[in-house]
């Protein structure tokens, strides 16, 4: 086991999660409650069809957006 920093905008911010070895976006979005969100693995864009077979071996921060409504 091993963290990353997983950052919520909007939401919560940063925070430490752990994570297991050859754990997938996919296993990640669900348990942390992130479906909906655009997911981004150190800069890089993940693609929704790509969720099941993307690791996070060697990731250090995930962010995960959702769109804000403007004014």
């Amino acid at each position: 086991m091993r963290y990353v920093t997983l950052v919520q905008v909007p939401g919560p911010g940063a925070s430490s999660v752990e994570v297991a070895e050859d754990t997938t976006v996919a296993q990640f979005v669900a348990d942390n409650n992130l479906s909906g969100k655009t997911i981004i693995v150190d800069g890089e864009g993940i693609s929704p069809d790509n969720y099941g077979t993307a690791t996070l071996n060697s990731a250090t921060e995930i962010f995960a957006t959702a769109a804000v409504k403007g004014n």
